[in-house]
């Protein structure tokens, strides 16, 4: 059965008409990133690429989250009772845990890469197992619960047989909500934050320190080279664990304090409003940022990004002819076994070594 769709006002249509947008956009490039994993997944039989899939699935799943409010509120589709139900109770609580858990898996991902560095050994026969590996998702997913549950009880929508997006807010305003938001927002923006920041230093102190014993080392020029490649790797993937940090606190943090500041009186203030814009577009950009880095960081990325992007232009100059030129496979680049190990050394060095392959996994292939 259909419900009536009120107007809003129009500092919340506004709200509404970025977020879609935003939302569409980063739908769009999502399913794009999404899409490139899935076949270097393919292509590379035998390599784990179980967290950076996981990541690229909820942060596509977030951004249709937060594209179903514009849908619903701007009337675009039209609102049924269970779909009326979704908006009020269910929503703000899957968005948030969304957020939230999009976050603790780029701590998953720095807590991976600290126990790799430094011991590696029982990371291979640890962590690098599957069961491991769930593990890890699923108390992301726990916390994120947690974190949000508040949602339940406080910030909901009053359910009624017309849709009114500007009803959300807080129906409470005592000591005991302030104390419980206070948590949830330390919970879901600054405890993960402080956390990356610490381990993902730690994990660039320890390529430091072992690029710096190296250097005094006395050794072959072959073996030498060998090293400096495989620390590289390691210094690289560091960085992009620093890079994920510092971005994550500097795009999100500010929207914890955004989130603690609500009440109903700012819903429709016109400067909260321009705020909330900016803090979504914040959090979007933080959740595609994992494609511009990888895209930055692997060639095997790039390469498979360019011959999507202008697959259309081919096509259209092809005009139909079988005969026109393809792209040639990156697998049949290589002209000898040597250049062959060089791409796989050097082409794949994030995706490689990124998710759940340790110093001594490298060593022992």
């Amino acid at each position: 059965m259909a419900v009536e769709c009120a107007e809003p006002i129009l500092m919340v249509y506004i709200r509404r008409v970025c977020d879609l947008t935003m939302a569409t956009v980063g739908c769009i490039l999502s399913v794009l990133h999404l899409v490139i994993v899935l076949w270097i997944c393919r292509e590379r039989k035998g390599r784990k690429f179980d967290y950076l899939l996981i990541m690229s699935a909820f942060s596509l799943l977030t951004l249709m989250v937060l594209a179903s409010a514009g849908l619903l509120d701007l009337c675009i589709i039209p609102s049924t009772a269970a779909l009326t139900f979704y908006r009020h109770r269910i929503w703000l609580f899957a968005l948030n845990t969304l957020y939230c858990l999009c976050g603790y898996m780029v701590l998953v991902v720095c807590i991976d890469r600290c126990i790799a560095l430094h011991s590696p050994i029982h990371y291979i026969e640890t962590f690098s197992r599957l069961r491991i590996r769930v593990l890890f998702v699923m108390a992301s997913v726990l916390i994120a619960c947690l974190t949000n549950a508040k949602l339940f009880h406080f910030n909901q929508l009053a359910p009624s047989a017309t849709v009114s997006p500007n009803a959300s807010g807080t129906s409470e305003q005592s000591s005991w909500y302030e104390a419980v938001n206070a948590l949830s927002c330390l919970g879901q923006y600054y405890i993960p934050g402080i956390l990356m920041l610490g381990i993902s230093v730690k994990n660039l102190r320890k390529v430091s320190e072992v690029r710096a014993i190296d250097m005094t080392m006395k050794s072959k020029n072959a073996i030498r080279l060998n090293r400096t490649l495989k620390e590289e790797s390691q210094e690289t993937i560091a960085r992009i664990c620093v890079l994920l940090a510092f971005s994550y606190c500097f795009l999100n943090w500010p929207n914890g304090i955004w989130d603690f500041i609500y009440t109903d009186a700012r819903n429709q203030d016109f400067y909260y409003g321009i705020g909330q814009i900016i803090m979504n577009f914040a959090q979007a950009f933080n959740l595609l940022l994992n494609m511009f880095i990888f895209a930055y960081s692997s060639r095997i990325y790039r390469r498979k990004l360019m011959d999507i992007l202008k697959w259309p232009f081919v096509r259209i100059g092809c005009n139909g002819n079988n005969n026109c030129r393809t792209t040639v496979p990156l697998t049949h680049v290589a002209t000898s076994q040597s250049e062959q190990h060089t791409v796989d050394e050097t082409v794949d060095d994030l995706f490689s070594a990124l998710f759940h392959h340790s110093t001594g996994a490298q060593d022992v292939h």
